[in-house]
This record gives structure tokens, sequence and C-alpha cells, in this order.
């Protein structure tokens, strides 16, 4: 989480452009073509596009495997995160076993 909150405001000094929920149709040398809220966008003289997409957890094996194997489960499939926090998930997890 820190290192997302440093980021974020290092980009933002930075005057970096921030469109939630929109949807990139087309790019075009430095322009890009996206939809936000049903309706055409279009950002010009652009140097860069970040693109950020949304996790949510998966974990199809769990409830298939459970009745029959000991199952631990960890990092994203047991709740989304960073990867310091799926680490040390792991660890704490191993060192139960």
């Amino acid at each position: 989480m820190i290192a997302k909150l440093l980021s974020l405001k290092m980009m933002k000094e930075k005057g970096t452009v921030f469109s939630d929920h929109t949807h990139i149709k087309k790019v075009a040398g430095k322009i890009v073509y996206a939809e936000r809220d049903g309706k055409d966008i279009q950002f010009n003289d652009i140097d860069m596009i970040v693109v950020s997409t949304g996790m949510k957890s998966f974990n199809p094996l769990e409830n298939e495997l459970k009745n029959n194997i000991s199952v631990h489960v960890i990092g994203d499939a047991k709740k989304t995160g960073n990867a310091q926090d799926a680490i040390k998930n792991a660890y704490e997890t191993s060192k139960k076993l």
C-alpha cells in the first residue's frame, strides 16, 4: 500500500491525468480515443499510458480440495494485496505447517 501511495503521489506531482473507469478504444500517435460513462472522449498529446486494472481473488480449487486434503490459501487467492503481503502471508502459513 505504501508503494502505491508513493507512486500516486509522484505521478500527481508530475501532472499525470487520471481517468477512472475509462475504456481505451484506440491509440493513434499521441492521441488516445476512449470511452467513459458511455461517452466518447479524447486525450491529446499523450507521452505515456499507464493502465491499472482492479483485481479480485480467484480461488476455484479450495472448495474442491478441502474435503480431501489439507488446504492453505495464501496471497491473492486469499485476499488481493501486494507482493509484500503475499510473501509475509506465505511465510507465516509455512511456519505453522
